[in-house]
């Protein structure tokens, strides 16, 4: 297939407090349906790329040992010296790639495919204002504001980024990186301030999904609080349908 792409996947730092009842886990190794998190990003990647690059830090060794039937020049983890914000560890993991990159976020499943699209892109979904996600303006592709998980100030919904994003020019994002390493916003996280940057000289295009599932916030949108108690519940299950998460148990 032509246009492979590179693909990395930012697991430094393990699920919230409130899903932590089935273990201190990055979310790239969070149980789903009986699988893991990293089946799903597999299997919807792996004929679109070279390579997918997982970063890691806190409970690295878990996620070696978990991955290990997977790693491959394909397939690969690569561990942070130290942690940092976002951007931060995609800035590490940028390295000297040069060709079109897709960062999926690993606690984020997407079943539309950014990689069926051209250009520069993200998905967004449409949802009133909240301090859990990050929300953005934009006009013509360009990042206009960003609200980094901020309380809401109206009643109005507006558009959240869910968590992948395609790029087309990883060495203008990387420089783009070092910008908003520079210009320190304490409200902002450096990886959301390099995109509005990178935006200005690579329009994005923004594109809406409802076909996306995030195990990594508890949220009342998704119909599920996910309070995973380990003895009661052993499984989370996604509903493809409704687009939310459900609880499932053995002890019925």
């Amino acid at each position: 297939m032509d246009n492979l792409k590179r693909v990395i996947i930012p697991a430094a730092k393990i699920v919230p407090a409130e899903l932590q009842k089935l273990g201190k886990l990055p979310g790239i190794i969070y149980p789903i349906n009986q699988k893991i998190a990293f089946d799903y990003l597999y299997e919807e990647y792996k004929e679109y790329c070279t390579s997918m690059d997982i970063i890691c830090f806190e409970q690295a060794g878990k996620v070696q040992r978990r991955l290990n039937p997977y790693l491959s020049e394909q397939v690969r983890i690569k561990i942070l010296p130290e942690l940092g914000d976002l951007g931060q560890t995609i800035y590490f993991a940028l390295g000297q790639i040069k060709e079109s990159l897709i960062i999926n976020f690993s606690d984020t499943i997407v079943m539309d495919n950014i990689a069926k699209i051209d250009g520069d892109a993200f998905f967004y979904q449409e949802d009133y204002m909240s301090d859990t996600w990050t929300y953005f303006d934009e006009q013509d592709g360009v990042i206009t504001r960003i609200y980094d998980k901020k309380p809401a100030k109206t009643d109005k919904k507006k558009k959240l980024f869910v968590g992948v994003f395609q790029i087309e020019d990883p060495v203008y994002f990387k420089t783009s990186l070092e910008k908003a390493f520079q210009e320190v916003r304490p409200q902002m996280s450096t990886f959301y301030h390099a995109l509005q940057i990178y935006s200005r000289q690579h329009p994005m295009k923004a594109i809406s999904t409802e076909n996306w599932f995030d195990i990594g916030h508890e949220d009342k949108y998704y119909n599920s609080k996910l309070e995973v108690r380990a003895r009661e519940f052993n499984h989370i299950s996604i509903d493809k349908n409704r687009g939310i998460l459900r609880k499932t148990s053995d002890e019925r």
